[in-house]
């Protein structure tokens, strides 16, 4: 949740997105350390960047109309625990200025998912 951590583990997470079959280990690894502190990363100004990034990287297609990646089925198994975040405390989680845009991000993913 530090400022300089937000942006390593943001390039984390690019840099594994590209390459999602090969690494899902790893991909697998990341969220299951995140899913442990989720609350506080989603609330959290520069921890909601990472999340927002894993949504972002793992995501059905860029809009809600266009037709799903290939092979995109696969990501909900990595951004499954930010979904079960938000339902889990769905009222902390939107009232919170960080947490509200997760949830956005959420809900456009969630169209395609």
């Amino acid at each position: 949740m530090d400022l300089h951590g937000t942006r390593a583990i943001q390039t984390l997470v690019e840099v594994l997105g590209k390459h999602p079959v090969a690494l899902q280990n790893e991909i697998l690894a990341v969220a299951s350390e995140m899913s442990q502190c989720i609350f506080d990363l989603v609330t959290n100004s520069n921890g909601s960047h990472v999340i927002q990034e894993f949504l972002l990287t793992f995501k059905a297609s860029d809009k809600p109309d266009d037709a799903d990646k290939p092979g995109s089925e696969n990501f909900a198994m990595y951004t499954q625990f930010i979904f079960n975040a938000c339902m889990a405390y769905c009222d902390q989680i939107g009232s919170d200025k960080h947490g509200c845009c997760v949830m956005q991000r959420c809900l456009e993913k969630g169209l395609k998912s």
